[in-house]
């Protein structure tokens, strides 16, 4: 087998496909947070976005660089993981 293959198959393997979406009332701190997603997920309509993410990337995405640009009594943000069937 490959290695480059196998490394890909690695990656698939422990990658998950996450839809990730919010309700940001805020025009600059939904500017804030859109432009930080994006540096990680693909944008398939305004304010929801396709990541594919290991847990531990997306744990640390979501404490570390989206959670915090939130004020969280009026924003939303929710993350729902997409099955292994899902398009890419």
């Amino acid at each position: 087998m490959d290695v480059a293959y196998f490394v890909v198959i690695l990656w698939i393997e422990k990658t998950m496909l996450w839809l990730v979406c919010y309700d940001v009332s805020d025009d600059r701190r939904r500017l804030k947070l859109a432009k930080r997603i994006e540096q990680r997920c693909q944008r398939v309509q305004r304010s929801v976005f396709e990541c594919p993410l290991d847990e531990k990337t997306l744990s640390k995405q979501l404490e570390k660089y989206w959670l915090p640009l939130l004020n969280l009594e009026v924003d939303n943000l929710r993350v729902y993981p997409l099955d292994a069937t899902a398009k890419l």
